[in-house]
């Protein structure tokens, strides 16, 4: 008897550690992306996945808040997610990303050379919002700098916001408990450029030629953006 609940006891064993590989692998998603060079030589990373894969990567953001996956497959309640429209979007064009983080400390240099994996360490509000503390991008390319300012390499993104419906539910009548609305942020696009520190501590970028002012978001706002009025000029003093 003793035999036979040892083995009994073994099996619930596998079995549980079978499930629970399978529920990770299902609701695991990770961002793929690609590189790429822009009209001007700036690399840009893209992401390498259709709408449908980028919509179970905010699915999985999502269940990490709302199911805690060791108590859910116990639990009475059950979880639906659905998209419902693409709330804001900082815009496709160049000069339209966002500045989130940077590489190297500020120095008055005539280049920047990368030779490998190089870690961008993120910066002011994305930071908060984003829950990540930094991003590694395979670069191995040499830069201009104006060395007549501090300069270093500044990460840039576009970001796009979706809003999602949320539906609790009894897991065994199917009866909607609650229903609740929330946004997820994803950076759509990234691309590298030098930055450099001009007057009044304002960062500024080359882009064709021409000097472009950076932005990004407004210090303290800790949720995804849902308009313009969150992305501010770029200063060094909040930046940093």
């Amino acid at each position: 008897m003793k035999k036979i609940l040892i083995f009994i006891s073994t099996i619930a064993f596998i079995l549980s550690n079978i499930f629970t590989s399978v529920y990770a692998q299902e609701d695991e998603s990770i961002l793929c992306w690609k590189s790429t060079l822009d009209e001007y030589g700036n690399i840009v990373y893209v992401l390498d996945m259709s709408d449908k894969e980028i919509e179970k990567y905010e699915i999985s953001q999502l269940k990490k808040e709302y199911e805690h996956q060791t108590i859910q497959r116990t639990s009475g309640y059950t979880y639906e997610y659905k998209r419902i429209s693409t709330v804001y979007d900082t815009g496709s064009s160049a000069t339209s990303k966002i500045l989130i983080g940077k590489y190297l400390s500020w120095g008055q240099r005539g280049k920047i050379t990368t030779g490998g994996e190089v870690t961008f360490t993120l910066k002011g509000s994305y930071k908060s919002i984003s829950g990540e503390a930094s991003i590694k991008l395979s670069v191995q390319e040499e830069y201009p700098v104006d060395n007549n300012y501090d300069s270093c390499l500044g990460l840039f993104a576009r970001l796009q916001t979706s809003k999602y419906l949320i539906t609790k539910k009894d897991k065994y009548s199917g009866t909607v408990i609650s229903t609740t609305y929330q946004n997820v942020m994803t950076s759509i696009s990234t691309s590298i450029r030098p930055i450099v520190n001009k007057s009044k501590n304002t960062i500024e970028y080359k882009y064709g030629g021409k000097w472009y002012t950076a932005k990004m978001i407004k210090s303290g706002v800790s949720s995804p953006i849902t308009s313009s009025s969150v992305l501010v000029t770029a200063i060094t003093d909040v930046f940093n």
